[in-house]
């Protein structure tokens, strides 16, 4: 049986882990949507897809009995072509594995066997048992934000290129280079803005209020984790209604800190929406909005942590913050995660078993988490991943991918 690779992370990952795979015997394939999947897919003669979203379950469909595929993989599991291949993969029996951002950070990507985060099979099934398990020393992966940057303006340019070739594809966020590089710029600049206005904030936040500010670190705009795994439609949302419960419940000392994504710096600004619903409120002393400060600082000195489902939230339980989940996530359990009403999270949040949390991230290095990155050191990755499917830690339908031969 053979394994099928959709759409991946910006950048050579997939084509260099299906260059290995097939190195080993396997039967490995490709399906590109749009110009950027192609580019990066160069030289492992991969299938183009260029019809209709509507189309897309019977191509795939007839593409899986000809090449006699047993799994897919794919980076990002709510994308919407994943999305309609998940659902062929469950109608026909095939295994199902999705990449994405490390739980783990900054030295592990994932892999998970049926899906990650709100879909993951860790929430489904509870993590019944949890060892103590020694973690392993750990290769560093370093900074990837100027390879992502580089992948990204190749991956967007290239797709605009070659636009005409794919006129019917659907990309999950904004596809204009121009606004991808638009982005980009106000990025930069506001992060040297940041710098000089925002210099004294996190000194006055550790100095004048710790313990007795709340922090929020917010997701990206866009992140597909709050439109399939949580009550909101938008961040806004979830702000307005942070701001209007911490108004009526919490302590008149607390102050409610709300700390901007920094790969969302160029997208999205929420600082006047902010001002306007506290002015409202009447807690304009109370509420704080900050950028690029130290995320560890900020987390060791918070009263508590409220997020809708970022893997912050591991951070946060490294620095022993008390965390309120309002959305659906995997972590969010008894001993982790503050079970607490809104209001009563407010004046008194539950403490964090930290003990539970070591456990958890031990569990987690050796189940769904790959020391690797998507963006640097690709043998080293790969060679992780491939490590990981065919030892069988998460997959053993991957393991039919391989011929004795590879074995």
């Amino acid at each position: 049986m053979a394994v099928l690779f959709l759409q991946g992370p910006m950048g050579p990952f997939f084509r260099k882990l299906i260059g290995k795979l097939r190195e080993k015997g396997a039967k490995a394939y490709k399906i590109n949507f749009n110009g950027g999947d192609q580019w990066y897919s160069r030289g492992i003669d991969a299938t183009a897809f260029s019809g209709r979203e509507s189309e897309w379950a019977q191509f795939l469909r007839l593409f899986i009995t000809e090449k006699k595929v047993g799994s897919i993989c794919v980076y990002g599991d709510c994308r919407r072509y994943h999305r309609i291949a998940k659902t062929v993969a469950d109608e026909l029996g095939l295994g199902f594995y999705a990449f994405e951002e490390g739980y783990i950070r900054p030295n592990h990507l994932t892999f998970e066997r049926n899906g990650v985060n709100g879909y993951s099979e860790i929430a489904i099934d509870g993590l019944p048992q949890w060892e103590d398990i020694e973690i392993e020393a750990e290769n560093v992966m370093g900074g990837t934000l100027l390879n992502r940057a580089r992948y990204c303006t190749v991956y967007y340019n290239i797709a605009y290129l070659m636009r005409f070739k794919f006129s019917h594809y659907r990309h999950h966020r904004s596809f204009s280079p121009a606004y991808e590089a638009g982005c980009w710029l106000r990025a930069l600049a506001r992060h040297y803005l940041y710098k000089v206005t925002q210099i004294s904030v996190q000194d006055k936040l550790v100095q004048q209020h710790s313990g007795r500010y709340f922090l929020v670190p917010l997701q990206v705009y866009n992140d597909a984790q709050i439109q399939f795994h949580s009550p909101y439609e938008a961040m806004e949302d979830f702000i307005r209604q942070l701001m209007e419960s911490f108004s009526e419940h919490a302590g008149e000392q607390d102050i409610l800190v709300f700390k901007h994504h920094p790969m969302d710096r160029g997208h999205s600004h929420y600082g006047e929406l902010i001002a306007s619903v506290a002015n409202d409120l009447g807690i304009s002393e109370r509420a704080e909005y900050c950028h690029d400060q130290h995320l560890p600082t900020l987390l060791n000195h918070a009263k508590g942590v409220i997020t809708i489902n970022s893997t912050t939230a591991l951070s946060a339980f490294y620095h022993k913050a008390s965390v309120r989940v309002m959305g659906d996530a995997f972590y969010d359990i008894e001993g982790l995660c503050s079970q607490q009403s809104l209001a009563d999270f407010w004046q008194q949040p539950e403490p964090i078993d930290y003990e539970l949390f070591l456990r958890l991230r031990n569990f987690l290095v050796h189940h769904g988490q790959v020391n690797g990155s998507y963006y640097r050191k690709h043998d080293l990755s790969t060679d992780a991943v491939l490590d990981e499917m065919l030892n069988q830690k998460l997959t053993p339908t991957v393991k039919l991918c391989v011929s004795s031969a590879g074995l």
